[in-house]
């Protein structure tokens, strides 16, 4: 039974999702939302679109989701936009990197990996790349 429930939530989860990527204006009041802080926000942009047609539980699990999807997302473009020149880079994690930018913006169900994770942040650090001034990007 717990397996047809999470089935279940999985498909409205994607079903939402596609959502937010097909209907015009939703996904940039929800970006704002989120990155403002108020995932409660966004939650009530979306329920507004989709009424009762999903729970609640799921619209915020798929808000949840997107928003981890969001920092991600922040995240690897700072990396991609701030690739070392003028240096010995190594090809494998020049082509690492454009490859995960370029798979995390193309769909927006992705989510990367632990192992890809910790690769990027080896890399940052390795790079010596600044992540935040004052709660944003610089």
């Amino acid at each position: 039974m717990k397996k047809t429930y999470y089935k279940g939530v999985l498909g409205s989860t994607e079903k939402i999702l596609n959502l937010l990527k097909a209907a015009d204006g939703l996904r940039e009041c929800v970006d704002e939302s989120i990155s403002g802080g108020s995932k409660i926000n966004a939650i009530k942009e979306v329920r507004g679109v989709v009424g009762d047609k999903f729970r609640l539980r799921e619209v915020k699990d798929a808000i949840d989701r997107y928003s981890r999807y969001l920092s991600f997302s922040k995240r690897i473009d700072w990396l991609h936009r701030h690739i070392p020149t003028g240096r010995f880079i190594i090809a494998d994690d020049r082509k690492f990197i454009q490859r995960l930018h370029k798979r995390l913006f193309n769909n927006i169900k992705a989510l990367p990996t632990g192992e890809e994770l910790i690769r990027a942040n080896r890399l940052y650090r390795e790079w010596g790349i600044p992540k935040y001034k004052k709660g944003e990007y610089v």
